[in-house]
């Protein structure tokens, strides 16, 4: 269709058409997303987040990603807000916002169905004034923003409380002796040593499991896999999920389920990371037992 060709009339009205098709469109996506979330079926496709999915698989930039992903769990717990943005009531913008907002300050029902009244209709910069009067502590509602600077560089920006910034600069002052003049250069070296003790990883290649006998004998409740195991799987996955080589919240995984009685032996035994070992368990012991342990 040559769009050049209609008369202004045609143009403006077949716009909005459009624009009422892609609401309807976006809120049916958003159902999709959550249901693919629910079933971790972006593991299948060696994902380690719905993010990294809805980024990589389904091509979406970062905002497109966030705000889909937090409207959608919105929708999920709140049906009416999917006819809202239908509708043309509530932009995607503003029910994601309102999500970030209800999954971190875990306002009460009432208060949810205030709030989702009250920004009915209403911009992201209006909207961000009536939360922001609900919450504890307004100067943390603003999320965490991270865009690259460079070629080599990320831009990180983010609010901290008084009492953080405080113990920040304490921090500063102990580690002087390091150089460090900026907070590139404290979390540099916070990082490092945090690493340095955490890091399964880091572990395997500086030292050969320094056991102590006492661990057997503090262990009463059930059986814990040995250190020495753990850190032989993590060397053996080089730190990555063995199924999408992913990097965070790495665990380890039994292949035949305990629930399955399945056992501790190292052949059973495997790292996966949160994500992965959900969608495993979700095939293995089903959507229904799981979906108690899962959101």
């Amino acid at each position: 269709m040559n769009i050049s060709t209609l008369d202004d009339k045609t143009l403006l009205a077949q716009t909005k058409v459009q624009a009422a098709r892609e609401r309807k469109e976006t809120t049916v996506m958003l159902h999709y997303l959550r249901e693919v979330y629910r079933r971790r079926l972006y593991s299948d496709l060696h994902y380690s987040s719905m993010f990294d999915f809805c980024l990589k698989e389904l091509n979406w930039s970062e905002g497109q990603t966030s705000r889909r992903i937090s409207a959608a769990r919105l929708v999920e717990s709140k049906p009416s807000v999917g006819k809202m943005i239908e509708n043309g009531e509530m932009s995607l913008g503003v029910a994601a916002e309102l999500s970030r907002f209800i999954k971190k300050e875990k306002p009460d029902e009432k208060t949810q169905n205030r709030l989702i009244e009250q920004v009915k209709g209403k911009s992201r910069r209006e909207t961000d004034l009536i939360i922001s009067k609900e919450a504890k502590e307004p100067a943390k509602l603003k999320i965490e923003s991270l865009r690259r600077a460079d070629t080599k560089t990320q831009r990180l920006s983010l609010n901290v409380s008084d009492e953080l910034f405080q113990k920040l600069e304490r921090l500063r002052g102990l580690l002087g002796h390091k150089n460090v003049s900026t907070y590139e250069n404290l979390l540099e070296v916070v990082t490092n040593e945090l690493l340095k003790r955490l890091d399964p990883e880091e572990k395997v290649v500086k030292e050969k499991a320094k056991r102590t006998t006492t661990f057997a004998a503090n262990v009463k409740r059930r059986k814990a896999i040995p250190v020495k195991v753990r850190r032989d799987i993590w060397g053996n996955a080089k730190g990555k999920c063995e199924k999408c080589g992913g990097t965070h919240a790495l665990e380890v995984d039994h292949r035949l389920p305990l629930a399955k009685f399945g056992s501790d032996d190292p052949k059973n035994l495997r790292l996966l990371c949160r994500s992965c070992n959900q969608r495993e368990a979700i095939i293995k012991i089903g959507r229904r037992q799981m979906s108690l342990f899962l959101d």
